[in-house]
């Protein structure tokens, strides 16, 4: 990680929809990446180049 998110108020960039995904749970879904938020644990997606934006789990 970069100091950017070890900062004290890492999680108040999450209210912003400005996620960190875990490295180790990237995989692709078929459309985009997706992952875990290394920071809130929310599932994340990826829209661009280092743009990870929460995308909630879909239920039936």
């Amino acid at each position: 990680m970069t100091a950017f998110y070890r900062h004290p108020l890492q999680t108040m960039f999450c209210h912003f929809d400005r996620h960190a995904p875990d490295r180790d749970s990237v995989h692709w879904d078929g459309t985009h990446y997706a992952a875990i938020c290394s920071l809130c644990s929310r599932t994340i997606r990826r829209h661009a180049h280092r743009v990870w934006k929460e995308f909630p789990e879909r239920r039936a």
